[in-house]
């Protein structure tokens, strides 16, 4: 899909479908430049990877995350 659901000062959340699952996601999109920039930021985002992975909740769950090296995007 692309209709966007939030965006934020560093992502846009779009509604995708997860077709593992079979079932409609959130898919938030991070242009990496801008964490790039500063390593703390980097850092951030990192953590709040980690954060989502480990967390265990009957409402919101984490599926894999990945890198697109060629258009400097990370989706998770």
């Amino acid at each position: 899909y692309n209709e966007v659901l939030g965006k934020g000062a560093s992502k846009t959340i779009y509604r995708a479908f997860g077709e593992y699952e079979g079932i409609e996601v959130a898919r938030n999109q991070v242009k990496l430049y801008d964490f790039l920039q500063n390593p703390g930021n980097l850092e951030k985002l990192y953590c709040q990877i980690h954060l989502l992975k480990t967390l265990r909740h009957n409402i919101m769950k984490f599926y894999p995350s990945w890198l697109i090296l060629s258009i400097d995007t990370l989706i998770f």
